[in-house]
């Protein structure tokens, strides 16, 4: 891992891909309905726009993603988000609906990233090669002042 250079880690390819599958899926059934006697010219227009809108959705996705700095994370996503490494105080792994996501645990709030990912079992080595490289560029970059400021469980709830 060269020091000072900067690492970006993209969307899976199994994400977009299953965007552009989709779009094949939505042309397949527009064209049965233009070459059915009973399809409808507003049922083809529907489906070549959904089509369409799944194409632009899948060239979004390869955009989002995490790029690593030797000062923060810029996270990239609806928005981009920096996130010194200094802030951060765990990188984890977390399961979230059926699929595996890394999150930055930070001063005051945790960060969900888009990529890398892993569901159901696809892309586990990709996933844990981009997991652990996080890790290991967080505790490289933070900074010898850097010091845990959060415990790293929250205290139980009281009783009653």
């Amino acid at each position: 891992m060269a020091a000072n250079r900067r690492q970006r880690i993209r969307v899976s390819w199994r994400d977009v891909a299953t965007q552009f599958i989709s779009a094949g899926f939505m042309l397949l059934l527009a064209l049965q309905q233009a070459i059915s006697a009973y399809g409808s010219p507003v049922g083809v227009l529907c489906l070549v726009t959904v089509a369409a809108l799944n194409v632009v959705a899948a060239l979004y996705l390869r955009s989002r993603g995490v790029v690593l700095t030797p000062q923060a994370a810029v996270v990239k996503g609806v928005r981009t988000t920096l996130v010194p490494w200094s802030q951060v105080q765990a990188v984890l792994r977390q399961r979230w609906l059926m699929t595996d996501v890394v999150v930055l645990l930070t001063l005051d709030k945790s960060l969900r990233l888009r990529a890398p990912t892993a569901w159901f079992g696809f892309g586990d080595d990709e996933y844990e090669r981009d997991y652990h490289r996080i890790g290991q560029w967080w505790l490289a970059h933070r900074g010898d002042a850097w010091v845990p400021l959060r415990p790293e469980a929250p205290p139980a709830a009281p009783a009653g």
